[in-house]
């Protein structure tokens, strides 16, 4: 949210994620030297529902961005000592969604926000009963990029958001199902930001600190075809986090000094996804 800036629309440097980034790292040197079974790659065709919407402080809704988003995944799996593994994946989805919103002064504005989103994720896990239970665990790198785009006289807004996640999770397949998985995870937000430009404004590009903040995952995938060699699978996945509103920071303009500050808001994403692993 802006303050102080009736043409503009409601809605430093980013820190570094050393920590899990570290992680990718010491992931990928230690891969080599561990014992392996199998090496698994898959390649995914994915399509991503994204649907957000912003609060005020006094829970009156902002604005709302919802659409389908087109989407690539990728992922390499190693089997090590018998029922573990490590697993180094990603996740891109790009294009444009519905932006229903209004500006600082209460005018309707509805418009088109250009989206880019990416995920890298590493994980390790363990499986029992002939691998018909897996719990697993690790850390990703999220990345979110909003361009509103601005007409008839209002100024878009461009925003980047990035953060750490570290996640928890299981995965069951029934014993007379052996061809449908159950996913369930949760994941925690920390060292959020978001970088909003307003250069616009004389004001530059600071950056915001988010709050920390838990979120819910769920999946289901069914094997559609399995060779000796390959598997093609089809899965939906849900995924569901709440941000509070941030702090307010103020920043010099040429105007005059803004308030600015991330509302509240609800993120909800179905995603559906065609997988080839080999």
């Amino acid at each position: 949210m802006i303050k102080n800036s009736p043409n503009s629309l409601l809605t430093g440097k980013p820190k570094k994620a050393r920590g899990i980034a570290r992680l990718f790292c010491v992931s990928i040197v230690a891969l080599f030297p561990l014992p392996t079974q199998a090496l698994e790659v898959t390649l995914s065709a994915r399509a991503m529902h994204y649907d957000s919407t912003e609060f005020s402080g006094g829970g009156r809704r902002l604005d709302r961005e919802s659409g389908w988003l087109p989407g690539i995944g990728a992922r390499l799996r190693l089997a090590v000592y018998g029922r573990g593994y490590v697993a180094l994946r990603a996740r891109y989805f790009g294009g444009g969604v519905a932006y229903q919103g209004q500006t600082q002064t209460g005018i309707a504005f509805d418009s088109t926000t250009d989206m880019r989103l990416s995920r890298w994720r590493v994980e390790g896990g363990y499986c029992w009963w002939s691998c018909q239970m897996t719990v697993h665990a690790g850390g990703a790198l999220y990345r979110r990029e909003r361009d509103i785009q601005g007409h008839g006289g209002v100024q878009g807004l461009y925003e980047d958001y990035r953060w750490q996640e570290w996640h928890l999770g299981a995965a069951f397949s029934p014993n007379r199902f052996a061809r449908i998985r159950f996913t369930t995870e949760a994941f925690y937000v920390h060292d959020a930001d978001m970088m909003v430009d307003l250069t616009h404004y004389g004001a530059g590009r600071p950056v915001i600190p988010l709050p920390e903040a838990l979120g819910l995952r769920l999946g289901l995938a069914y094997t559609l075809m399995r060779r000796e060699a390959a598997s093609l699978s089809l899965s939906l996945d849900y995924e569901r986090l709440n941000l509070n509103e941030s702090g307010a920071r103020r920043v010099s303009s040429a105007s005059g000094v803004l308030l600015i500050n991330e509302p509240a808001s609800e993120s909800r994403q179905w995603q559906l996804g065609l997988s080839l692993s080999f």
